[in-house]
């Protein structure tokens, strides 16, 4: 067996605490409120599954829709859920035959049918909240990562919005995501430690498909760290690239392009064109790179892997644009959800 140096050993404890407290600023994880989003999925290769709990406050009935990467809806339905009930969800028996599709969930609690429209309209005064807790399986190595669930307010769904037809406007915000700011930035972890197998998996997800709401005329001018580059794996010759400054753990700086594409965004940093010789640290985002307008919404977290310690870690991301009471919000924002309440 391979011994553990107690640098290692420490480096992965550190990981360990920085996982469970790097939560800041907007991010509000672990409330009830009308919906949920799994940001990231795998499923249907063997062994591996997305597995998601469902609390519910009242009895309702829980619509869902599985998305894939670009926000196309893959497959729908809905169960029912009573009173201090706790759903299991596999999406490998809820989803089969979607083995090739990676993307997103969001889960509704929904009261009825719109009468007037014969939908399932969401319904923002029936009192039907939910909340959950998700991982990523992964049977062949023992696994299951941590995966953030975060919650959705009505004000995140599009008015009106069909529960049994959702399309990719009908999440247009994420009031418990991170903040939007000219001065904030997203800091996502990052280990790459080749003495013990560590490797990184960083996960964004954002309202907007960047990549094509800046190609096709946004409304913003396009962030001053960021371009449009060929790519020659894509039919579609353009892919946003963002600048972006890269730290290792003694303050080196150095700036890497990095893709930011649709709705769920995932790169190994290892992989980036000329990412440096660093080990551990983290990778800077200007929140502007995620949320183009004020009304966007983003989230992120990555997740390290070792073959050393055979275990996984989720590292929250961490924000950096200043204070914020509850309640008060950017010019501009209206305060996050669930605030005073």
């Amino acid at each position: 067996m391979k011994k553990f140096t107690s640098l290692g050993v420490a480096i992965f404890a550190a990981l360990l605490m920085v996982g469970i407290t790097s939560q800041a600023n907007a991010v509000t994880l672990g409330v009830y409120d009308k919906g949920l989003l799994v940001p990231v999925t795998t499923h249907g290769t063997p062994g591996t599954d997305t597995a998601v709990g469902i609390l519910c406050s009242v009895d309702t009935t829980v619509y869902w829709t599985f998305f894939d990467k670009q926000s196309n809806p893959i497959v729908d339905s809905e169960f029912r859920c009573t009173h201090n009930d706790l759903y299991h969800y596999s999406l490998n028996n809820e989803a089969p035959n979607t083995e090739d599709v990676e993307g997103y969930i969001v889960f509704t609690a929904n009261g009825g049918i719109d009468a007037r429209h014969g939908k399932t309209a969401i319904l923002q005064a029936d009192n039907a909240t939910i909340s959950g807790n998700a991982f990523l399986i992964d049977t062949n190595s023992d696994d299951a990562i941590f995966l953030p669930v975060v919650p959705l307010c009505i004000a995140d769904y599009t008015a009106g919005t069909d529960l049994s037809a959702m399309t990719n406007t009908s999440i247009i915000s994420l009031h418990y995501g991170f903040t939007r700011g000219d001065n904030c930035n997203i800091d996502v972890r990052y280990w790459l430690d080749p003495a013990y197998g560590a490797c990184t998996n960083v996960i964004l997800w954002t309202s907007e498909c960047l990549n094509s709401f800046w190609q096709w005329g946004g409304l913003n001018p396009i962030p001053d760290n960021c371009y449009f580059d060929t790519d020659p794996n894509n039919p579609t010759p353009w892919i946003l690239k963002c600048h972006l400054n890269v730290y290792d753990d003694e303050e080196h700086r150095t700036s890497v392009s990095i893709p930011l594409q649709c709705e769920v965004h995932n790169f190994f940093p290892s992989n980036i064109t000329g990412w440096p010789n660093y080990i551990d640290g983290f990778i800077r985002i200007p929140s502007v790179d995620l949320m183009p307008t004020q009304g966007d919404g983003a989230f992120g977290f990555s997740y390290v892997t070792s073959t050393t310690f055979r275990a996984a870690q989720s590292l929250l991301a961490s924000e950096n644009c200043g204070t914020m009471d509850c309640g008060q919000a950017p010019v501009g924002e209206q305060p996050p959800c669930g605030c005073g309440q």
